[in-house]
């Protein structure tokens, strides 16, 4: 699955500049999102990536998750999963 860091700035309140080229995972780790970290707790980061949408940067980080955890198939599984493992708040969406 891959995650858009552009969606995790606004799901999760974090900063990370999406306009970066070199050391995609020096940068992420810098802003308190460590893909180390994430393959400790059961994410498996593959690539890191950088990709351009609808002329808007993006860094994309290419995630495998174990088959057992069918809750991590959405970016709210993940983004969910992501807060409790990295200590932030999500920002609260009004429908």
């Amino acid at each position: 699955m891959d995650l858009s860091i552009n969606w995790l700035n606004n799901i999760l309140n974090f900063r990370i500049p999406l306009n970066k080229t070199k050391q995609l995972d020096k940068l992420l780790t810098f802003y308190g999102f460590n893909p180390d970290y994430l393959t400790l707790n059961g994410f498996e980061v593959e690539d890191i990536f950088n990709k351009t949408v609808m002329g808007e940067n993006d860094i994309i980080v290419e995630v495998d998750t174990t088959p057992n955890r069918r809750d991590l198939n959405s970016i709210a599984g993940i983004s969910q999963e992501l807060s409790i493992l990295l200590n932030v708040s999500p920002t609260p969406k009004n429908f």
